[in-house]
């Protein structure tokens, strides 16, 4: 089976991507939904502490090392903006599919400023996430 690993700036669709094409019984690894699974129920999407992101990077890490195994068996998809060299290396090492989202700066800011007038509170920051991001994938 495939292992895909979806990759780009925030708000470019990596999780709709995902969740149009994983089938009951395919592995997911999304770390905005590791983090809301080990913080209290309530916590807004997006919107978690510090320290609750941390915890949900290392859950995330085992949880990949699940999903390269697997894939052997079974799609799965990983959900990684921007994954490190030494990740990217791990990931084609086991064969993976990168699959990498994007939109127009334009798009990037209306989604984000869209998910902030749903009271999603990651607005501004994720804005200028996007922007680093889109900057450093197009150069």
């Amino acid at each position: 089976m495939t292992l895909y690993v979806i990759t780009g700036p925030p708000c470019a669709g990596k999780s709709t991507w995902v969740r149009q094409r994983a089938k009951p019984g395919d592995f997911v690894v999304d770390l905005d939904r590791i983090a809301l699974a080990i913080t209290a129920e309530g916590t807004p999407h997006h919107d978690y502490p510090q320290h609750i992101r941390k915890g949900a990077v290392l859950v995330r890490k085992q949880a990949v090392a699940v999903a390269v195994m697997s894939s052997r068996d079974h799609d799965s998809y990983v959900i990684h903006s921007k994954p490190p060299k030494a990740a990217r290396a791990v990931y084609k090492r086991n064969g993976a599919t990168f699959v990498h989202l994007s939109a127009p700066l334009t798009v990037l800011i209306e989604s984000t400023s869209r998910a902030a007038s749903m009271g999603d509170r990651r607005d501004w920051r994720m804005v200028r996430r996007a922007r680093r991001l889109t900057i450093v994938i197009n150069m």
